[in-house]
This record gives structure tokens, C-alpha cells and sequence, in this order.
């Protein structure tokens, strides 16, 4: 019963201490992704706000998707949203 006595107050303690770390304070937020691309014979960059990964309905593989977008929603003044749809290919051999 002593050791059960001393084991509780042990294990408490390592996650007392456990729940106040430092690396909590640090919010690790993913830098913006951007595209630059002329349109038009204008330059504009965009933010990549989605991508994905889509099966092919025939089998054949899949497809990545870019969702791209630039301007401002509200007003919707000079706003542009842009799709990509890069089929894969393969270029080499897996080793």
C-alpha cells in the first residue's frame, strides 16, 4: 500500500509538469502557398487555398487539383478563381 502511496503522487506530478510546456505557446500555422501567373498580359498572384488528390473515373490513375483565387469576396471586385487539373504521368521507375 506504501508504494501504491508513492507511485500516485509520482505519476501526478509527470503530467502536471507535462501539461504546462513552452511549445504549447507557439501556434504552428502553415505559411500561404502563392502562384504568379500572367493573364491577359497582367501579372497576378494568387493564394492556393485547396488542393487534392482525385481518382480517375475510368481507372487510369488520378488527378491533382490547385484551387487557386485572388481579389476580395466582399465586394467581388477584380476577383479571379482559378482551377488546376494536373493528370498524373509517369515519368521514371519507383525503386
Amino acid at each position: 500500500m506504501k508504494s501504491i502511496n508513492y507511485i500516485l503522487p509520482f505519476l501526478c506530478s509527470f503530467w502536471i509538469l507535462n501539461a504546462c510546456s513552452s511549445d504549447d505557446d507557439v501556434a504552428s500555422c502553415p505559411q500561404i502557398e502563392s502562384a504568379t501567373m500572367t493573364i491577359n498580359g497582367e501579372i497576378m498572384d494568387f493564394e492556393i487555398f485547396g488542393r487534392g488528390i482525385d481518382l480517375d473515373n475510368d481507372g487510369s490513375g488520378h488527378t491533382l487539383s490547385l484551387y487557386l483565387s485572388s481579389g476580395y469576396y466582399s465586394p467581388q471586385q477584380n476577383t479571379y478563381a482559378v482551377t488546376l487539373k494536373l493528370p498524373y504521368k509517369e515519368t521514371g521507375t519507383n525503386s
